[in-house]
Formats: structure tokens, sequence, C-alpha cells
């Protein structure tokens, strides 16, 4: 198998509240996921603040905590070719709870 670490996508937000599907990405051909980059900060004092990375509308990294500067591993999460990943931004508590930085996700296309 010819593997290549690859940057899937970047997402960029400025103030951003919590909510379901705040990005999103199809995906054409079989990718691993093995690495979350999160780099950025919350305002508001949110008590938590994570992310959830979804497959078709099924979490496949759930409550990945947000803080400053994070590089996470995650267990190699497969996703199947034809798929859209969606990102889920969850700030619980807080006053008007926002969040502004990057979220990456890292991982392999396989051949």
């Amino acid at each position: 198998m010819n593997e290549r670490l690859a940057l899937l996508g970047v997402w960029e937000a400025s103030a951003v509240s919590t909510g379901d599907g705040k990005w999103g990405l199809y995906i054409p051909e079989d990718f691993r996921l093995t690495h979350i980059s999160i780099f950025g900060t919350v305002a508001g004092g949110p008590s938590t603040a994570t992310i959830d990375v979804q497959d078709d509308g099924v979490d496949v990294v759930a409550a990945q905590a947000i803080s400053t500067d994070v590089l996470s591993n995650v267990a190699d999460v497969e996703i199947a070719g034809d798929s859209v990943i969606e990102i889920d931004l969850n700030l619980v508590g807080g006053t008007t709870a926002t969040w502004t930085g990057q979220i990456g996700l890292w991982g392999y296309w396989g051949e």
C-alpha cells in the first residue's frame, strides 16, 4: 500500500457559536483520520469546549477537547470514499460563548 500523510482540510472561524455541522467536506476516496489540530481561544466562559467529527451523520470522534494549541492523536478512523465529513462545535455554559481559531484534520489517503 502506498500511503501519504495529508492535511484533509483546515477550517477557520471567528467568534463562532455552538452548533452542529459548522464545517463540512466531501471525501471522494477512502481516508484514514489519525490527527486533529486545534488552535484557538474560547470566549464567554464556557465550562466545556469540544468538537465532534461525523462521517455521514455518525460520530467517529466525539468530544475532542478544545484548548489553546492541541495536536491530538485519535484512534485510526476509517472514512469510506463518497462520504461527507462534518464538524460540530460544542460550547456548554458561559455567557454567549464563542470560539475563534482553526481546526485541521490529518490522516492518510491509501492506494
